[in-house]
């Protein structure tokens, strides 16, 4: 038996992979995702749903996932001269809002369709069952976006796969340019990072595909069984022999029609899809060679080409699957006969359309039922409401609405339930009130020193309310940057029943990972002394863990506290804030896109203008993952970029570094060479993280003053705006430059034409200019003096 997850854009073709999954007896379908290629992301889902119920599927055992509605840095593109609109054009299918093809998707206790990453991980991880159950095979019969996400958000899940198995590329052939197919264009950078991944991958290519072609001959068995050449018309179809044979007639004969204008294929369509899943069924039909496979990403002419080494002289290659390894086999021939007797074997035990699902109705009923009698209820949301709204009135109202310590002014009586409002104006009051008082900001960080000061901020700032925090490769290993974050939430006062911290990513979309040992040391925090143990019980209680006792990863982390935290726009936006590589962003946008409208703002400390610290022109998180920095600039919600231009102004000299320490030194008193003593164990532990960073920039960059404390801007950016000017511009990343990779290309002098959005085609981003050093620092040491009250360093 083979475990088989189905990755899809249905697509007439996709259809008949679909009926191939649910029929081959070899194949237990574990469940579907679903992409944006031959139609929109909407519609392959509802498309996919609805092949599931006419080819026989049971919606109990699997569900469908809608994943990724665009590519990563592209544009979405998709193919309605071929399928149509809607994808199934000319096929007699379950209407689109049936809702026996509605039952097909999963929901959450929001109501939400439950997304492809989501659904892929947990069943996937649940097949595996951490190596007492089953591998899964990956198959994806349009772009690959949402597999390029899986592999890079739960690379703990690599194991779990036992092969990738793709429709996709062509050796010397495309079908949208000369060298380029589909699939493999609509996402190149997608593909590429599924080739990189270190497990056995074998791409079906347009060569193999364009020789399964549905002739008249077989179209006509396909309509009924009992026809043979000798007796049939050569031009007549015959009747078809059941409701299903006649749903799939017309999806042959439209697809063929489309062919044969679009390509001139006047034998009939071919079926590409349906061979990624008799590949896996029966892979003796196949003859295959391991090749190395890569995908062209910046030629005119040859963009998306799948480049492959037939010579196997051209690229030195180690024995792996992965980055350097002969990564791919390359399907070179197909035993045609013997995969239509496959596709016919698997039509005669598809019978889904000529029953009706009794079971599958009064299911639904029911659900709807249920689902209508909680909306209703009257007093159970006026509870939920009002315990809401308390709490916020204590926690957040409390001590801002007052004009004076002296001078109370009573909003809520909460002891008496009384008020001068009535409860939808108090409800009101209270919300927008806490909206614009309140900033509620999730960190993505990789600490790193100046990490460390950027999560101090966050946590001891009034008017910051941390949702969460995520980690992800960069200034160390993301198993050390983890670790880290949570030690400094512990050290500087923050609770783990309220702020979790969430393993991100372990290396960029495309490029290998990079550390940075030389400034922050092999773990990250180099010279810290007083931080808590890796080890230590009280760092590992900020890692949430799921019911299998694995730690809950950043995708899984971040979606789910934003958006409990934006409730479906009754409650609060998030800023995300980036102090690293902004892998993890990148991902969340891309598997999330229904999760922009609660986002505020993204605040990233990355880049500069003309300027950089690890070329001549780029920024250490810009150039660690480039491709991802430019998708977070491509989401159309406002950014915020705070460059090296402006963070080496935010120098810790010897007199700051001073008053850390003690907050009474004054400069006329102290020695001009001496540091005084720390005042507590909290300001010791800081300055040695100051001591180690100065050290370090100064070996490496000569700063002589000081070192820069880059991160902690982006924090300061967000509680006090005002400390910063900033102007709108168009951002973007280089990509491709021999000298140039990975620079921020800020269109100062607006050359480029830009609309009024934040995203693709718009002037994108904020970019900060100036800062009010003084009163930067001044919010610093602000944060440090809260922060002694309430850090346990100071308590041991």
């Amino acid at each position: 038996m083979k475990y088989v997850w189905l990755d899809v854009d249905p697509g007439h073709d996709d259809a008949t992979a679909i009926l191939l999954a649910v029929n081959c007896p070899n194949i237990h379908l574990v469940g579907v995702s679903t992409t944006y290629g031959n139609a929109s992301g909407a519609h392959t889902a509802l498309n996919a749903a609805r092949c599931l119920l006419a080819f026989g599927s049971s919606n109990d055992k699997v569900r469908v996932y809608p994943g990724a509605d665009q590519p990563l840095l592209r544009e979405a593109k998709h193919a309605p001269k071929i399928h149509g609109v809607d994808g199934l054009g000319g096929v007699d299918l379950p209407d689109l809002d049936d809702h026996r093809v509605l039952a097909f998707f999963e929901e959450d206790s929001d109501g939400n369709r439950v997304r492809a990453l989501d659904g892929m991980s947990r069943n996937i991880r649940k097949t595996w069952a951490k190596g007492t159950g089953h591998k899964v095979i990956v198959v994806s019969s349009g772009p690959m976006t949402n597999i390029a996400l899986f592999v890079s958000v739960y690379p703990d899940l690599v194991e779990a796969i036992e092969e990738f198995v793709f429709m996709g590329g062509g050796v010397g052939v495309g079908n949208r340019s000369a060298v380029a197919e589909f699939n493999i264009l609509c996402d190149p950078h997608a593909s590429q990072i599924v080739l990189n991944v270190p497990v056995k991958k074998t791409m079906i290519p347009l060569n193999v595909t364009h020789t399964a072609i549905v002739t008249g001959e077989l179209h006509s068995r396909l309509l009924d069984p009992a026809f043979s050449a000798s007796s049939g018309s050569s031009t007549l179809l015959p009747s078809p022999s059941t409701p299903l044979r006649h749903t799939l007639s017309a999806l042959i004969s439209s697809y063929a029609a489309s062919y044969k204008s679009a390509f001139g294929f006047n034998d009939g369509p071919p079926l590409h899809d349906a061979l990624t899943v008799a590949y896996i069924s029966q892979p003796d039909l196949f003859k295959s060679t391991r090749h190395r496979v890569d995908i062209e990403l910046t030629g005119t002419h040859t963009m998306g080409e799948t480049v492959v080494d037939v010579w196997k002289k051209y690229r030195a290659c180690d024995a792996s699957w992965g980055r350097h390894g002969r990564n791919c086999m390359v399907a070179e021939e197909l035993n045609v006969p013997g995969f239509f007797e496959l596709l016919l074997d698997a039509l005669t035990t598809s019978y889904k359309l000529d029953r009706m699902p009794v079971l599958e109705d009064l299911a639904y009923l029911g659900r709807n039922v249920l689902r209508l009698s909680r909306a209703t209820n009257t007093k159970l949301i006026l509870k939920s409401s009002l315990f809401w709204f308390e709490e916020a009135i204590n926690v957040n109202i409390w001590q801002h609405a007052t004009s004076s310590s002296d001078t109370q002014i009573t909003i809520y009586d909460v002891e008496t339930e009384s008020s001068s409002l009535s409860f939808n104006e108090l409800y009101l009051f209270v919300h927008y009130l806490n909206q614009a008082i309140m900033k509620y900001v999730w960190l993505d960080v990789d600490p790193g020193h100046d990490d460390a000061t950027a999560i101090m901020l966050a946590v001891n700032c009034p008017n910051i309310h941390l949702v969460g925090v995520s980690t992800t490769h960069g200034n160390a290993s993301s198993t050390y940057t983890a670790l880290n974050a949570a030690r400094c939430l512990f050290a500087f006062g923050s609770s783990n029943d309220k702020v979790r911290v969430y393993p991100g990513a372990d290396q960029p979309l495309l490029l290998g990972a990079k550390h940075d040992p030389e400034i922050h040391g092999v773990d990250g925090l180099g010279g810290v002394e007083g931080l808590p143990d890796l080890d230590d019980h009280r760092v590992l209680a900020f890692f949430e863990e799921d019911s299998d006792g694995n730690r809950v990863r950043a995708l899984d982390g971040m979606s789910r506290n934003i958006r409990k935290t934006w409730a479906k726009g009754t409650g609060y936006k998030v800023t995300v804030v980036s102090s690293g590589p902004m892998t993890n962003i990148a991902l969340f946008v891309s598997v999330y896109p229904d999760l922009m409208e609660a986002i505020e703002e993204f605040v990233f400390m990355g880049g500069g203008v003309g300027v950089g610290n690890r070329s001549a022109v780029a920024e250490y998180n810009i150039l660690c993952d480039p491709h991802a920095s430019q998708i977070v600039l491509n989401v159309p919600v406002k950014k915020t970029m705070i460059p090296l231009n402006v963070t080496h102004t935010a120098i810790v000299t010897g007199k700051l570094h001073s008053r850390l320490l003690d907050p009474a030194f004054s400069a006329s008193s102290g020695s001009s060479t001496l540091l005084p003593s720390p005042s507590t164990p909290l300001r010791h532990t800081l300055s040695t993280l100051i001591s180690y960073f100065a050290a370090s920039y100064k070996s490496t960059f000569g700063f002589n003053d000081g070192p820069p404390l880059h991160d902690a801007l982006t924090v300061a950016y967000i509680s006090q705006p005002d400390l910063f000017k900033s102007t709108r511009h168009r951002v973007d990343i280089e990509l491709t430059g021999a000298h140039t990779m990975g620079e921020t290309v800020v269109d100062v002098w607006k050359y480029r034409a830009c609309d009024a959005s934040w995203g693709r085609h718009g002037r994108n981003c904020m970019v900060a200019e100036e800062l009010n050093v003084p009163g930067f620092f001044e919010l610093l040491f602000d944060a440090v003096a809260k922060c002694d009250d309430i850090s346990p360093l100071n308590r041991t």
